[in-house]
């Protein structure tokens, strides 16, 4: 058989490129087949990289909101000048000294508790001497208790601030120019009280009793004087100028001159 050069050179060509694009695709695994057949298992397609994503913050947690309590209501203001169910009868007069009784000390005393005292204080000491039975009312010391303890049980009395033309007028009060004086200036004393207020009466009473050995205070007095009427603060007054070793301010709580 006749070959020719030419032919013989174009068959050795094509057969060394068949084998060597046949060992590329071993090599690159493009015949899964004949891997198996090699007994190579084909190497994994890598997948293609995911992008990194950055964790992404927890959420903060907000608390809730504290609820914000309700303000107190404001006490209403202190007031003994009315007494809302009215102050009541005093009890009847016992029977005569004569025939064993007391007489009518207890319905005295009572009628003068509701001339020296403000309405509210009154009924408050009228109720306790009701309460009494008719021994206890002839104690003494149980029927000034009665009246002693609504005392105790009054409204303090404050003082009034000082009066200026602008408060006079109906617009908020400002401290006088006297008053700042008498702040700004040592030795300057605070203009006089009302002389019909607790603290101006006290006043006068303590300064007269200050040689008893159980002179009364200043703030029990004030304390007393705070649920009398201005009857009722006249007649202690009248009462401690003679009485203050003797009574003191129990046996004179608004008694009547005797």
């Amino acid at each position: 058989m006749n070959i020719d050069r030419g032919s013989f050179l174009i068959l050795v060509s094509t057969l060394a490129i068949g084998a060597t694009s046949g060992y590329v695709a071993s090599e690159k695994h493009v015949f899964p087949a004949l891997d198996k057949w090699r007994g190579r298992a084909p190497e994994p397609t890598p997948e293609p990289p995911h992008p990194v994503v950055a964790d992404a913050a927890p959420p903060v947690a907000t608390p809730p909101p504290v609820p914000t309590p309700p303000p107190a209501p404001s006490a209403p203001p202190c007031d003994d000048s009315v007494a809302s169910a009215g102050i009541g009868d005093c009890p009847a007069p016992g029977y005569p000294t004569i025939e064993g009784g007391c007489g009518s000390f207890a319905n005295i005393r009572c009628g003068e508790l509701k001339q020296a005292m403000k309405p509210k204080v009154a009924a408050a000491a009228v109720a306790c001497l009701n309460k009494l039975t008719p021994q206890e009312r002839c104690d003494p010391a149980r029927v000034y208790l009665c009246g002693h303890l609504a005392f105790m049980n009054a409204c303090p009395e404050r003082e009034p601030e000082p009066m200026t033309s602008a408060s006079a007028a109906g617009a908020p009060a400002a401290p006088s120019a006297a008053a700042a004086a008498v702040v700004a200036t040592p030795g300057l004393s605070a203009p006089p009280p009302n002389p019909k207020s607790a603290a101006a009466i006290c006043q006068s009473i303590v300064d007269g009793c200050g040689a008893s050995p159980v002179a009364p205070s200043m703030a029990e007095c004030r304390q007393l004087l705070s649920g009398m009427t201005e009857t009722g603060r006249e007649r202690t007054r009248a009462c401690m100028k003679t009485h203050c070793f003797d009574r003191g301010l129990v046996g004179c709580e608004g008694v009547a001159s005797k």
